[in-house]
C-alpha cells in the first residue's frame, strides 16, 4: 500500500506532472465544482471539490 494518492485527471483533462495539475487549476475559476480522478491504493478513485481562493500568508 502506498501512502499517496496519484491524480490522474482533473476536469478530464489527463495529469502526468504537477505542471499540468497546475495548469488545470490555474484554468479553472474560484466557486468552480471539479471532478478530480485519483489512485488510491490500486483503486481508480473521483471525488469533487469546490475551488477557494488561497487565503494571504501570515
Amino acid at each position: 500500500n502506498s501512502p499517496f494518492d496519484v491524480i490522474i485527471s482533473f476536469e478530464d483533462k489527463e495529469i502526468t506532472n504537477i505542471d499540468d495539475l497546475i495548469q488545470a487549476i490555474c484554468a479553472s475559476q474560484i466557486g468552480q465544482e471539479v471532478e478530480i480522478t485519483y489512485w488510491r491504493d490500486d483503486t481508480k478513485r473521483t471525488t469533487y471539490a469546490t475551488l477557494t481562493e488561497s487565503p494571504p500568508p501570515s
